[in-house]
């Protein structure tokens, strides 16, 4: 992922390594894991990486949660799932991040779908559709109506989050195939 600062960050199974493009030469490059101390990243099994609207990095990781970078402060600030809070992010193993045009920040986990309201600093669910629950999300795309299209490997998901209506397309729908991916 290419990010603002003109820094590629690439995710790996044991952390981030962050290459500045004006100076890819030379060594000159930063290396984050679960392995420095405070401030690093939650887990070292980094399975994506999203910059948002404000060049904010998020980092999802395997079993450590969301993890979110601050460049001012050179540390990052993590987001676990915490069975006792009900605004905590539905689970510790992040699939995918994805920021819609309405530059909202989507993220599934293992257990669901979860989306991130800023001014409350937490994380919204969505228990009236428990496909979106039972299925993990793979990965997502808008189209022009604001619709979430989203894949998994049972299905493919159209989630209207202004009407909070969902359609399930599946091989009886004339899918090819149940399993797939943008």
């Amino acid at each position: 992922q290419e990010v603002h600062s003109k820094e590629l960050w690439i995710a790996t199974y044991e952390g981030i390594l962050v290459l500045p493009l004006d100076s890819i030469v030379g060594g000159n490059y930063k290396v984050f894991s679960d392995r420095k101390g405070q401030g690093e990243l939650s887990h070292s099994d980094v399975f994506n990486i999203l910059e948002d609207h404000k060049e904010r990095v998020w980092v999802g990781t395997e079993a450590g949660g969301l993890n979110r970078w601050h460049k001012g402060a050179e540390r990052f600030t993590h987001f676990r799932h915490d069975i006792y809070d009900p605004n905590s992010i539905s689970s510790d193993n992040i699939i995918s991040l994805f920021e819609d045009s309405k530059q909202r920040l989507w993220i599934s986990t293992l257990n669901g779908l979860n989306l991130w309201n800023e001014e409350n600093q937490h994380f919204s669910h969505f228990p009236e559709f428990p496909e979106l629950k039972e299925e993990v999300i793979q990965s997502f795309q808008e189209d022009q109506q604001g619709n979430l299209w989203m894949t998994t490997k049972q299905s493919l998901i159209r989630f209207n989050p202004g009407e909070k209506t969902l359609l399930r397309f599946d091989e009886q729908d004339g899918l090819l195939n149940t399993e797939f991916n943008t």
